[in-house]
């Protein structure tokens, strides 16, 4: 009935799997690096767009790019 993921406990659902201490539904959506994506978006695509729009902001000179 229940699932822990990193310490935090979440009710189980059908199809609910672990992606860093968050639960998701593993019929829809996955696990990349601890963020849950949607599968229609896929793992390798969420990081393309992360990389673009680094690139993106190196390119038009913006300096808070690499700012956390």
């Amino acid at each position: 009935m229940l699932i822990c993921c990193s310490g935090q406990v979440s009710l189980r659902r059908q199809n609910t799997e672990c992606c860093g201490t968050t639960t998701f539904d593993s019929e829809t959506h996955q696990c990349c690096r601890d963020t849950v994506i949607s599968k229609a978006v896929g793992c390798n695509m969420q990081y393309s767009k992360f990389l673009f729009s680094i690139l993106s902001n190196l390119n038009t000179g913006d300096s808070n790019a690499w700012k956390h």
